[in-house]
Protein backbone atom coordinates (compact mmCIF):
# COMPACT_ATOMS: atom_id res chain seq x y z
CA UNK A 1 0.00 0.00 0.00
CA UNK A 2 2.99 2.29 0.48
CA UNK A 3 3.35 2.50 -3.31
CA UNK A 4 -0.16 3.85 -3.58
CA UNK A 5 0.17 6.29 -0.69
CA UNK A 6 3.25 7.99 -2.14
CA UNK A 7 1.23 9.10 -5.16
CA UNK A 8 -1.97 9.97 -3.31
CA UNK A 9 -1.77 13.75 -3.41
CA UNK A 10 -1.09 13.94 -7.11
CA UNK A 11 -3.53 11.19 -8.10
CA UNK A 12 -6.70 12.36 -6.35
CA UNK A 13 -8.65 13.09 -9.53
CA UNK A 14 -7.62 9.89 -11.38
CA UNK A 15 -8.39 7.84 -8.27
CA UNK A 16 -11.90 9.23 -7.92
CA UNK A 17 -12.62 8.56 -11.57
CA UNK A 18 -11.02 5.12 -11.27
CA UNK A 19 -13.29 4.08 -8.41
CA UNK A 20 -16.58 5.42 -9.72
CA UNK A 21 -16.45 5.89 -13.48
CA UNK A 22 -13.81 3.66 -15.06
CA UNK A 23 -15.18 0.33 -13.83
CA UNK A 24 -18.49 1.17 -15.44
CA UNK A 25 -16.85 2.17 -18.70
CA UNK A 26 -14.46 -0.76 -18.80
CA UNK A 27 -17.27 -3.20 -18.10
CA UNK A 28 -18.73 -2.21 -21.44
CA UNK A 29 -15.88 -4.07 -23.19
CA UNK A 30 -18.35 -6.90 -23.67
CA UNK A 31 -20.10 -4.88 -26.35
CA UNK A 32 -17.17 -5.72 -28.65
CA UNK A 33 -18.03 -9.42 -28.60
CA UNK A 34 -20.82 -10.08 -26.08
CA UNK A 35 -21.55 -13.58 -27.32
CA UNK A 36 -17.96 -14.67 -26.86
CA UNK A 37 -17.54 -13.44 -23.28
CA UNK A 38 -20.93 -14.64 -22.11
CA UNK A 39 -20.13 -18.12 -23.41
CA UNK A 40 -16.84 -18.48 -21.49
CA UNK A 41 -16.23 -19.97 -18.02
CA UNK A 42 -15.84 -17.04 -15.65
CA UNK A 43 -15.27 -16.17 -12.01
CA UNK A 44 -16.45 -12.98 -10.31
CA UNK A 45 -19.20 -12.21 -12.80
CA UNK A 46 -22.69 -11.89 -11.35
CA UNK A 47 -25.97 -12.59 -13.07
CA UNK A 48 -28.07 -10.07 -14.93
CA UNK A 49 -27.32 -7.04 -17.05
CA UNK A 50 -25.00 -5.50 -14.48
CA UNK A 51 -23.01 -8.64 -13.71
CA UNK A 52 -19.83 -7.45 -15.44
CA UNK A 53 -20.11 -3.94 -14.02
CA UNK A 54 -20.44 -5.21 -10.45
CA UNK A 55 -17.67 -7.75 -11.00
CA UNK A 56 -15.35 -5.08 -12.39
CA UNK A 57 -15.91 -2.93 -9.30
CA UNK A 58 -15.39 -5.89 -6.97
CA UNK A 59 -12.15 -6.85 -8.72
CA UNK A 60 -10.35 -4.07 -6.82
CA UNK A 61 -10.50 -6.13 -3.61
CA UNK A 62 -11.59 -9.64 -4.65
CA UNK A 63 -9.14 -10.65 -7.39
CA UNK A 64 -6.96 -12.62 -4.95
CA UNK A 65 -9.98 -14.62 -3.73
CA UNK A 66 -11.21 -15.23 -7.27
CA UNK A 67 -7.81 -16.51 -8.37
CA UNK A 68 -8.03 -19.48 -6.01
CA UNK A 69 -11.71 -20.04 -6.76
CA UNK A 70 -10.96 -20.11 -10.48
CA UNK A 71 -8.02 -22.44 -9.99
CA UNK A 72 -10.15 -24.99 -8.13
CA UNK A 73 -13.07 -24.75 -10.57
CA UNK A 74 -11.30 -24.50 -13.91
CA UNK A 75 -7.48 -24.52 -13.90
CA UNK A 76 -7.27 -27.95 -12.27
CA UNK A 77 -9.43 -29.23 -15.13
CA UNK A 78 -7.13 -27.62 -17.72
CA UNK A 79 -9.79 -25.05 -18.65
CA UNK A 80 -8.98 -21.34 -19.22
CA UNK A 81 -11.38 -18.92 -17.58
CA UNK A 82 -12.24 -15.23 -17.64
CA UNK A 83 -11.97 -12.63 -14.86
CA UNK A 84 -13.29 -9.05 -14.80
CA UNK A 85 -10.54 -6.50 -14.09
CA UNK A 86 -10.82 -2.79 -13.38
CA UNK A 87 -7.37 -2.27 -14.86
CA UNK A 88 -7.43 -4.44 -17.99
CA UNK A 89 -11.06 -5.26 -18.73
CA UNK A 90 -11.59 -8.98 -19.26
CA UNK A 91 -8.53 -11.14 -18.72
CA UNK A 92 -8.12 -14.78 -19.67
CA UNK A 93 -6.34 -16.95 -17.09
CA UNK A 94 -4.32 -19.80 -18.59
CA UNK A 95 -4.14 -23.11 -16.65
CA UNK A 96 -0.63 -24.32 -15.71
CA UNK A 97 -0.88 -27.25 -18.12
CA UNK A 98 -0.93 -24.79 -21.03
CA UNK A 99 1.82 -22.40 -19.91
CA UNK A 100 4.43 -24.00 -22.17
CA UNK A 101 2.11 -23.68 -25.15
CA UNK A 102 1.29 -20.05 -24.42
CA UNK A 103 4.71 -18.79 -23.38
CA UNK A 104 7.30 -21.34 -24.44
CA UNK A 105 8.65 -19.66 -27.52
CA UNK A 106 12.37 -19.77 -28.28
CA UNK A 107 14.37 -17.48 -26.00
CA UNK A 108 16.84 -14.85 -27.08
CA UNK A 109 18.61 -13.67 -23.94
CA UNK A 110 21.09 -10.82 -24.02
CA UNK A 111 24.33 -11.53 -22.22
CA UNK A 112 23.94 -9.31 -19.17
CA UNK A 113 26.11 -11.28 -16.79
CA UNK A 114 29.67 -10.48 -17.83
CA UNK A 115 29.70 -7.06 -16.12
CA UNK A 116 28.76 -8.64 -12.78
CA UNK A 117 32.44 -9.49 -12.34
CA UNK A 118 33.19 -5.77 -12.05
CA UNK A 119 29.98 -4.78 -10.28
CA UNK A 120 29.72 -7.40 -7.52
CA UNK A 121 32.33 -5.97 -5.10
CA UNK A 122 30.85 -2.49 -5.52
CA UNK A 123 27.30 -3.70 -4.86
CA UNK A 124 28.50 -5.48 -1.72
CA UNK A 125 30.16 -2.28 -0.51
CA UNK A 126 27.08 -0.13 -1.13
CA UNK A 127 24.83 -2.69 0.56
CA UNK A 128 27.03 -2.46 3.65
CA UNK A 129 26.66 1.33 3.67
CA UNK A 130 22.88 1.04 3.34
CA UNK A 131 22.56 -1.57 6.08
CA UNK A 132 24.59 0.51 8.54
CA UNK A 133 22.38 3.54 7.87
CA UNK A 134 19.07 1.68 8.16
CA UNK A 135 19.77 -1.17 10.60
CA UNK A 136 22.51 0.57 12.56
CA UNK A 137 25.63 -0.70 14.33
CA UNK A 138 24.17 -1.14 17.81
CA UNK A 139 24.22 -4.59 19.39
CA UNK A 140 20.93 -3.75 21.10
CA UNK A 141 17.57 -4.60 19.55
CA UNK A 142 16.17 -2.02 17.15
CA UNK A 143 12.76 -1.77 15.44
CA UNK A 144 13.09 -1.48 11.66
CA UNK A 145 10.34 -0.63 9.16
CA UNK A 146 10.98 -3.32 6.57
CA UNK A 147 9.66 -1.76 3.36
CA UNK A 148 11.22 1.66 3.90
CA UNK A 149 14.57 0.12 4.86
CA UNK A 150 14.64 -2.25 1.88
CA UNK A 151 13.88 0.61 -0.51
CA UNK A 152 16.74 2.69 0.88
CA UNK A 153 19.27 -0.15 0.99
CA UNK A 154 18.48 -1.48 -2.49
CA UNK A 155 18.23 1.92 -4.18
CA UNK A 156 21.71 2.84 -2.96
CA UNK A 157 23.26 -0.49 -3.95
CA UNK A 158 21.52 -0.58 -7.34
CA UNK A 159 22.68 2.91 -8.21
CA UNK A 160 26.21 2.02 -7.25
CA UNK A 161 25.97 -0.14 -10.37
CA UNK A 162 23.73 2.16 -12.40
CA UNK A 163 25.52 5.49 -11.99
CA UNK A 164 28.26 5.13 -9.37
CA UNK A 165 29.56 7.80 -7.02
CA UNK A 166 28.68 10.48 -6.10
CA UNK A 167 25.04 9.93 -7.07
CA UNK A 168 24.71 6.51 -5.42
CA UNK A 169 25.55 8.11 -2.04
CA UNK A 170 23.43 11.25 -2.58
CA UNK A 171 20.43 10.73 -0.27
CA UNK A 172 18.45 13.51 -1.94
CA UNK A 173 18.89 11.96 -5.39
CA UNK A 174 18.05 8.47 -4.13
CA UNK A 175 14.89 9.79 -2.47
CA UNK A 176 13.86 11.46 -5.72
CA UNK A 177 14.37 8.15 -7.54
CA UNK A 178 12.27 6.33 -4.96
CA UNK A 179 9.52 8.94 -5.27
CA UNK A 180 9.56 8.61 -9.05
CA UNK A 181 9.31 4.83 -8.99
CA UNK A 182 6.63 4.64 -6.29
CA UNK A 183 4.54 7.25 -8.12
CA UNK A 184 5.12 5.61 -11.48
CA UNK A 185 3.41 2.33 -10.47
CA UNK A 186 0.02 3.71 -9.28
CA UNK A 187 0.15 6.17 -12.17
CA UNK A 188 0.51 3.32 -14.66
CA UNK A 189 -2.34 1.48 -12.92
CA UNK A 190 -4.60 4.53 -13.26
CA UNK A 191 -3.80 4.88 -16.97
CA UNK A 192 -4.37 1.17 -17.64
CA UNK A 193 -7.71 1.32 -15.82
CA UNK A 194 -8.87 4.25 -17.94
CA UNK A 195 -11.06 3.67 -21.01
CA UNK A 196 -9.02 4.27 -24.12
CA UNK A 197 -10.79 7.51 -25.04
CA UNK A 198 -9.98 9.04 -21.64
CA UNK A 199 -6.40 7.80 -21.35
CA UNK A 200 -4.92 11.09 -22.68
CA UNK A 201 -6.57 12.87 -19.73
CA UNK A 202 -5.31 10.41 -17.12
CA UNK A 203 -1.92 10.29 -18.80
CA UNK A 204 -1.65 14.08 -18.63
CA UNK A 205 -2.53 14.11 -14.92
CA UNK A 206 -0.07 11.35 -14.11
CA UNK A 207 2.57 12.93 -16.34
CA UNK A 208 2.21 16.26 -14.54
CA UNK A 209 3.00 14.63 -11.21
CA UNK A 210 5.94 12.69 -12.66
CA UNK A 211 7.30 15.81 -14.34
CA UNK A 212 7.54 17.54 -10.96
CA UNK A 213 9.63 14.65 -9.60
CA UNK A 214 11.73 14.44 -12.77
CA UNK A 215 12.71 18.11 -12.40
CA UNK A 216 14.06 17.33 -8.93
CA UNK A 217 15.99 14.32 -10.24
CA UNK A 218 17.50 16.26 -13.14
CA UNK A 219 18.62 19.07 -10.87
CA UNK A 220 20.83 16.59 -9.00
CA UNK A 221 22.03 14.27 -11.76
CA UNK A 222 22.49 16.53 -14.82
CA UNK A 223 25.74 18.13 -13.56
CA UNK A 224 27.23 14.65 -13.05
CA UNK A 225 26.05 13.45 -16.47
CA UNK A 226 27.42 16.55 -18.21
CA UNK A 227 30.78 16.12 -16.49
CA UNK A 228 30.85 12.46 -17.53
CA UNK A 229 30.03 13.39 -21.14
CA UNK A 230 32.76 16.04 -21.20
CA UNK A 231 35.41 13.65 -19.90
CA UNK A 232 34.32 10.92 -22.30
CA UNK A 233 34.59 13.37 -25.21
CA UNK A 234 38.04 14.50 -24.04
CA UNK A 235 39.28 10.93 -23.83
CA UNK A 236 37.98 10.12 -27.31
CA UNK A 237 39.67 13.24 -28.68
CA UNK A 238 42.91 12.64 -26.78
CA UNK A 239 43.64 9.02 -25.72
CA UNK A 240 46.38 10.33 -23.40
CA UNK A 241 43.82 12.23 -21.31
CA UNK A 242 44.29 11.20 -17.68
CA UNK A 243 40.92 9.71 -16.79
CA UNK A 244 39.85 6.19 -15.86
CA UNK A 245 36.61 5.20 -17.57
CA UNK A 246 34.01 4.29 -14.91
CA UNK A 247 32.41 0.88 -15.16
CA UNK A 248 28.74 1.56 -14.46
CA UNK A 249 25.39 1.79 -16.20
CA UNK A 250 25.68 5.51 -16.86
CA UNK A 251 28.93 5.06 -18.77
CA UNK A 252 27.46 2.15 -20.73
CA UNK A 253 24.52 4.37 -21.73
CA UNK A 254 26.99 6.98 -22.96
CA UNK A 255 29.06 4.39 -24.83
CA UNK A 256 25.93 3.02 -26.53
CA UNK A 257 24.91 6.56 -27.49
CA UNK A 258 28.31 7.02 -29.18
CA UNK A 259 27.98 3.65 -30.91
CA UNK A 260 24.84 4.64 -32.84
CA UNK A 261 26.66 7.69 -34.24
CA UNK A 262 23.75 10.04 -33.57
CA UNK A 263 24.63 13.23 -31.63
CA UNK A 264 21.04 13.58 -30.40
CA UNK A 265 21.51 10.42 -28.32
CA UNK A 266 24.22 12.21 -26.31
CA UNK A 267 21.86 14.94 -25.10
CA UNK A 268 22.26 14.98 -21.27
CA UNK A 269 18.53 15.01 -20.53
CA UNK A 270 17.94 12.01 -22.76
CA UNK A 271 20.59 10.03 -20.91
CA UNK A 272 19.10 11.14 -17.57
CA UNK A 273 15.65 9.92 -18.63
CA UNK A 274 17.12 6.52 -19.49
CA UNK A 275 18.74 6.38 -16.07
CA UNK A 276 15.31 7.02 -14.54
CA UNK A 277 13.73 4.23 -16.58
CA UNK A 278 16.41 1.76 -15.50
CA UNK A 279 15.60 2.58 -11.88
CA UNK A 280 11.83 2.37 -12.42
CA UNK A 281 12.00 -1.17 -13.75
CA UNK A 282 14.58 -2.53 -11.35
CA UNK A 283 15.06 -1.57 -7.72
CA UNK A 284 11.35 -1.40 -6.83
CA UNK A 285 10.79 -5.06 -7.72
CA UNK A 286 14.05 -6.04 -6.03
CA UNK A 287 13.04 -4.15 -2.89
CA UNK A 288 9.66 -5.88 -2.82
CA UNK A 289 11.32 -9.28 -3.17
CA UNK A 290 13.82 -8.80 -0.36
CA UNK A 291 11.25 -7.28 2.00
CA UNK A 292 9.09 -10.38 1.46
CA UNK A 293 12.14 -12.54 2.12
CA UNK A 294 12.95 -10.64 5.32
CA UNK A 295 9.42 -11.17 6.63
CA UNK A 296 9.45 -14.83 5.56
CA UNK A 297 12.73 -15.46 7.38
CA UNK A 298 11.68 -13.54 10.49
CA UNK A 299 8.43 -15.50 10.74
CA UNK A 300 9.91 -18.92 9.90
CA UNK A 301 10.04 -21.67 12.52
CA UNK A 302 13.21 -20.99 14.59
CA UNK A 303 13.63 -24.72 15.26
CA UNK A 304 14.36 -25.32 11.57
CA UNK A 305 17.46 -23.12 11.74
CA UNK A 306 17.06 -21.47 8.34
CA UNK A 307 18.93 -18.28 9.27
CA UNK A 308 21.86 -20.15 10.83
CA UNK A 309 22.10 -22.44 7.80
CA UNK A 310 22.26 -19.39 5.51
CA UNK A 311 24.85 -17.78 7.78
CA UNK A 312 27.03 -20.90 7.74
CA UNK A 313 26.95 -21.06 3.94
CA UNK A 314 27.78 -17.36 3.54
CA UNK A 315 30.65 -17.55 6.05
CA UNK A 316 32.14 -20.58 4.31
CA UNK A 317 31.86 -19.15 0.79
CA UNK A 318 33.26 -15.76 1.82
CA UNK A 319 36.18 -17.47 3.58
CA UNK A 320 36.95 -19.43 0.42
CA UNK A 321 36.80 -16.14 -1.54
CA UNK A 322 39.42 -14.66 0.83
CA UNK A 323 37.01 -12.17 2.37
CA UNK A 324 35.84 -10.43 -0.81
CA UNK A 325 32.54 -11.02 -2.57
CA UNK A 326 33.05 -11.79 -6.25
CA UNK A 327 30.69 -12.95 -8.96
CA UNK A 328 32.03 -16.50 -8.70
CA UNK A 329 31.65 -16.51 -4.92
CA UNK A 330 28.05 -15.29 -5.12
CA UNK A 331 27.26 -18.02 -7.65
CA UNK A 332 28.22 -20.61 -5.01
CA UNK A 333 25.52 -19.42 -2.59
CA UNK A 334 23.20 -22.29 -3.48
CA UNK A 335 21.13 -22.25 -0.30
CA UNK A 336 20.71 -18.47 -0.45
CA UNK A 337 19.58 -18.80 -4.06
CA UNK A 338 17.04 -21.47 -3.11
CA UNK A 339 15.64 -19.42 -0.22
CA UNK A 340 15.18 -16.35 -2.43
CA UNK A 341 13.33 -18.33 -5.09
CA UNK A 342 11.18 -20.10 -2.51
CA UNK A 343 10.18 -16.78 -0.98
CA UNK A 344 9.31 -15.49 -4.46
CA UNK A 345 7.16 -18.57 -5.05
CA UNK A 346 5.31 -18.36 -1.74
CA UNK A 347 4.93 -14.57 -1.70
CA UNK A 348 4.81 -13.34 -5.32
CA UNK A 349 4.20 -9.77 -6.50
CA UNK A 350 0.71 -10.52 -7.72
CA UNK A 351 -2.18 -12.92 -7.85
CA UNK A 352 -1.47 -13.53 -11.53
CA UNK A 353 1.73 -13.58 -13.53
CA UNK A 354 3.11 -13.38 -17.06
CA UNK A 355 0.69 -10.80 -18.49
CA UNK A 356 0.48 -10.93 -22.27
CA UNK A 357 -1.82 -9.28 -24.78
CA UNK A 358 -3.30 -11.14 -27.74
CA UNK A 359 -2.55 -8.97 -30.78
CA UNK A 360 -4.15 -11.23 -33.37
CA UNK A 361 -7.55 -12.86 -33.28
CA UNK A 362 -7.19 -16.56 -32.53
CA UNK A 363 -9.93 -17.92 -30.31
CA UNK A 364 -10.26 -14.90 -28.08
CA UNK A 365 -10.78 -11.28 -29.15
CA UNK A 366 -7.80 -9.19 -30.19
CA UNK A 367 -6.15 -7.09 -27.41
CA UNK A 368 -7.34 -9.44 -24.67
CA UNK A 369 -4.87 -9.82 -21.78
CA UNK A 370 -3.74 -13.34 -20.88
CA UNK A 371 -2.39 -14.32 -17.44
CA UNK A 372 -1.23 -17.39 -15.55
CA UNK A 373 -2.50 -18.20 -12.05
CA UNK A 374 -0.10 -18.29 -9.08
CA UNK A 375 -2.59 -20.48 -7.18
CA UNK A 376 -0.86 -23.48 -8.80
CA UNK A 377 1.93 -23.06 -6.22
CA UNK A 378 -0.36 -24.64 -3.56
CA UNK A 379 -1.56 -27.55 -5.69
CA UNK A 380 -0.38 -30.80 -4.06
CA UNK A 381 -1.25 -32.71 -7.23
CA UNK A 382 1.50 -30.77 -9.06
CA UNK A 383 3.99 -30.57 -6.16
CA UNK A 384 4.21 -33.29 -3.50
CA UNK A 385 5.30 -30.66 -0.94
CA UNK A 386 3.82 -27.38 -2.20
CA UNK A 387 4.82 -25.47 0.95
CA UNK A 388 8.44 -26.54 1.03
CA UNK A 389 9.83 -26.99 -2.47
CA UNK A 390 10.77 -24.98 -5.51
CA UNK A 391 11.78 -26.10 -8.98
CA UNK A 392 12.85 -24.00 -11.93
CA UNK A 393 10.13 -25.23 -14.25
CA UNK A 394 6.93 -23.76 -15.68
CA UNK A 395 5.51 -23.47 -12.16
CA UNK A 396 8.17 -20.99 -11.03
CA UNK A 397 7.17 -17.66 -12.54
CA UNK A 398 9.16 -15.24 -10.39
CA UNK A 399 11.30 -13.97 -13.28
CA UNK A 400 8.77 -14.57 -16.03
CA UNK A 401 8.96 -17.32 -18.62
CA UNK A 402 9.99 -17.79 -22.24
CA UNK A 403 11.51 -15.12 -24.45
CA UNK A 404 10.01 -12.28 -22.39
CA UNK A 405 11.57 -13.40 -19.11
CA UNK A 406 13.01 -10.55 -17.03
CA UNK A 407 16.23 -9.45 -18.80
CA UNK A 408 17.67 -8.10 -15.55
CA UNK A 409 17.14 -11.27 -13.53
CA UNK A 410 20.84 -12.14 -13.34
CA UNK A 411 21.75 -8.74 -11.93
CA UNK A 412 18.76 -8.74 -9.56
CA UNK A 413 19.46 -12.23 -8.22
CA UNK A 414 23.14 -11.40 -7.72
CA UNK A 415 22.18 -8.29 -5.75
CA UNK A 416 19.58 -10.14 -3.67
CA UNK A 417 22.08 -12.85 -2.74
CA UNK A 418 24.48 -10.20 -1.50
CA UNK A 419 21.61 -8.55 0.39
CA UNK A 420 20.85 -11.81 2.21
CA UNK A 421 24.52 -12.56 2.85
CA UNK A 422 25.18 -9.23 4.55
CA UNK A 423 21.98 -9.54 6.57
CA UNK A 424 22.63 -12.97 8.06
CA UNK A 425 26.35 -12.39 8.59
CA UNK A 426 25.97 -9.09 10.43
CA UNK A 427 22.54 -9.10 12.12
CA UNK A 428 20.31 -11.20 14.34
CA UNK A 429 16.58 -11.12 13.59
CA UNK A 430 13.99 -11.50 16.33
CA UNK A 431 11.32 -14.10 15.58
CA UNK A 432 7.95 -12.81 14.33
CA UNK A 433 5.00 -14.77 15.67
CA UNK A 434 2.85 -13.80 12.68
CA UNK A 435 3.94 -12.66 9.25
CA UNK A 436 2.39 -9.31 8.18
CA UNK A 437 0.29 -9.84 5.06
CA UNK A 438 0.66 -7.86 1.83
CA UNK A 439 -2.17 -5.59 0.70
CA UNK A 440 -4.20 -7.08 -2.18
CA UNK A 441 -5.33 -4.43 -4.67
CA UNK A 442 -6.64 -5.80 -7.97
CA UNK A 443 -4.12 -8.48 -9.01
CA UNK A 444 -1.20 -6.74 -7.26
CA UNK A 445 0.17 -7.59 -3.83
CA UNK A 446 1.57 -4.39 -2.35
CA UNK A 447 4.08 -4.50 0.51
CA UNK A 448 2.83 -3.33 3.86
CA UNK A 449 4.51 -0.05 4.79
CA UNK A 450 3.86 -0.69 8.49
CA UNK A 451 5.50 -4.11 8.85
CA UNK A 452 8.42 -4.01 11.29
CA UNK A 453 11.05 -6.44 12.52
CA UNK A 454 13.56 -6.22 15.37
CA UNK A 455 17.24 -6.57 14.53
CA UNK A 456 20.57 -6.16 16.29
CA UNK A 457 24.15 -6.10 15.12
CA UNK A 458 25.94 -9.35 15.88
CA UNK A 459 28.85 -9.19 18.27
CA UNK A 460 32.09 -8.78 16.37
CA UNK A 461 30.35 -8.41 12.99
Amino acid sequence: MALLENGTTLLVIPSVVLLFLFPLANALFSSEDPKFWSSQPSVGVGRGSFGWIIGTLQSITKTYEWAFEGYEKFSKCNVPYVLPSVERGAVVVIPPQQIMKAYGHPESILDMTWNLTKLTPRIAEDLAVGYEKCFGKSTGWKDVVVWDSCLKIVSGASNGAFCGAPLCRDEGFLQDLRDHSTYFIPGAMAINATPRLLQPLTGALVGWGLKYIVVRCLKRCLPVIKERLEKTAQLKADPSFDWTIPSDGLQWLIDEAYAVNNPAQLEPRRIAYRLLVVNDVSFLSTSATVQNLLLDLASSDPSRGYIQALRDECDQVLKEARGTWTKDAVSRLKLVDSVIRESMRLTPFGTFGLPRRVDHNIRIPQNTNVFSNIASRDDASRKPKPKSSVTLDDSFLGFGFGKHACPGRFFALNEMKLFVAYLVQHYDIEHLKERPKPVNVMWYKFPSDKATIRVRRRQGA
